[in-house]
């Protein structure tokens, strides 16, 4: 009776040590659905007044949202109005980025700071943008915008 028990016990043990793992990866993914579409909804309000404009794909990366956003001539609304909106829907620490329709990748800042992250610093005296950054960042008034160049195209 003791190998029929000890056995059994092994089997449970082992039976856990796949169920687990398994229910909170699938609990895992049905938050990250929901946060995905949650962003998807909220982009496409902050998107409403754009003509033409959609939000063809939202994908989870480590700890940020990449959002790729489609518009004609390149036109979004401010992004801290985004990241307003996203604040109440996500949890904080995320970072949220924001791909454009002609290559550009706008990080919109990280959720939960109650503003975006921008380019601290990079301001003349009377608060004008001072132009590209060291790391090649065009600045804004609260965001920077990196310019992924073609391959084999000059920086």
């Amino acid at each position: 009776m003791g190998a029929a028990r000890k056995s059994s016990l092994t089997l449970v043990v082992l039976l856990l040590a796949v169920l687990i793992p398994l229910a909170v990866n699938t609990a895992l993914v049905l938050v990250l659905h929901s946060w995905t579409g949650q962003v998807q909804t909220v982009t496409e309000s902050w998107l409403a007044g754009t003509p033409k404009a959609e939000v063809p794909d939202v994908a989870f990366a480590s700890s940020s949202l990449r959002i790729e956003v489609r518009t004609p001539m390149g036109n979004l609304p401010p992004t801290d109005d985004q990241l307003r909106a996203l604040d109440g829907v996500l949890p904080n620490g995320l970072v949220i980025v924001v791909d454009n329709t002609y290559g550009e990748e706008i990080d919109v800042g990280t959720t939960g700071s109650g503003a975006s992250t921008g380019c601290p610093g990079r301001k003349t005296p009377d608060g004008r943008d001072p132009g590209p950054c060291s790391q090649g960042h065009r600045c804004g008034q609260r965001w920077c915008v990196t310019f992924r160049h073609p391959k084999g195209a000059p920086p």
